[in-house]
């Protein structure tokens, strides 16, 4: 289910976030909340009761659900985290808190700290979509989508990728509108890959079990820089974005030198915002923590 107590407390954003006052219940939104604090707590209990190991996720949805249940002092040993159903389709994934981007997550895991629940359980169970149907993205295009909001949540510390980079286009009535046709490969018989194919398996081979350090400034508001450690030794090869190894400490470059066996290794990427006119895709050589090149 995708429950849903109001426009603005469930597919918005707190406004407190950019400045602004912080959302007043009305009347409608007050009662909902109540029920929904009421049957989430029977349900949780319930489980609770009959299995006690098992993680109670609240919702299986938008990922801001949740933050007024919290605000209003839902019990801390009936939740352990929210299964994430992240829109995307065309959005960019960088694009700013008060939209529907991926940085919403920066909301969520501000809400669970002060809430006092550090560590949340948050697997991705449902999207993103990001369909090649007519009208929608190019095949290019879907998969710096897709890698984009993967790097973004790996940032964010998610772990789970139940969903998004889908094997194939749906075959029927359904791979013709913005869901089915969100494959990486496309419909059957054909199965043919899309680019995305390519940057899953590339990123997948690269980033598996990684571990997120922490955004490297690029001194551009459209390229950006992740740093990820790793405890085995691999090669990185280009990933469509730019990966470079991180060589460690050395003249002018203030990166610390990886352990006996860590590779460390920075991700640079860009957001596709090129000039008007520019038919290919500019190349740009960025420095590592701030070396100028």
């Amino acid at each position: 289910p995708e429950p849903h107590i109001s426009r603005n407390l469930t597919t918005g954003n707190p406004p407190d976030y950019w400045g602004e006052p912080e959302h007043k219940l009305n009347e409608d939104e007050q009662r909902n909340l109540r029920v929904f604090m009421n049957t989430s707590r029977a349900a949780a209990e319930a489980v609770r009761a009959r299995w006690p190991n098992a993680k109670i996720l609240i919702p299986w949805g938008n990922p801001l659900f949740i933050v007024p249940l919290l605000r209003a002092g839902f019990p801390k040993h009936l939740i352990d985290g929210s299964g994430l159903d992240m829109i995307g389709f065309e959005r960019l994934p960088e694009q700013q808190l008060h939209q529907a981007s991926t940085h919403r997550l920066y909301i969520l895991l501000n809400e669970y700290r002060k809430f006092g629940l550090d560590k949340p359980l948050l697997p991705y169970v449902e999207g993103t979509f990001v369909p090649t149907e007519p009208g929608a993205v190019t095949w290019d295009e879907q998969a710096d989508l897709y890698h984009r909001w993967n790097l973004v949540s790996l940032a964010y510390g998610i772990k789970r990728f139940y969903s998004g980079w889908f094997a194939f286009d749906c075959g029927d009535y359904y791979g013709a509108e913005h869901y089915g046709g969100c494959g990486i490969q496309r419909r059957i018989p054909y199965a043919d890959p899309k680019p995305a194919y390519a940057h899953y398996a590339t990123m997948t081979r690269a980033l598996d079990q990684a571990n997120f350090d922490r955004w490297i400034p690029t001194g551009s508001l459209t390229t950006y820089c992740l740093r990820f450690t790793h405890d085995t030794q691999r090669y990185l090869g280009d990933m469509s974005v730019t990966v470079v190894k991180d060589p460690g400490r050395r003249a002018g470059n203030q990166a610390p030198r990886a352990g006996p066996r860590t590779q460390a290794h920075a991700v640079v990427y860009g957001a596709q915002a090129w000039p008007a006119g520019c038919h290919s895709r500019p190349r740009q050589r960025l420095g590592l923590m701030g070396e100028s090149t």
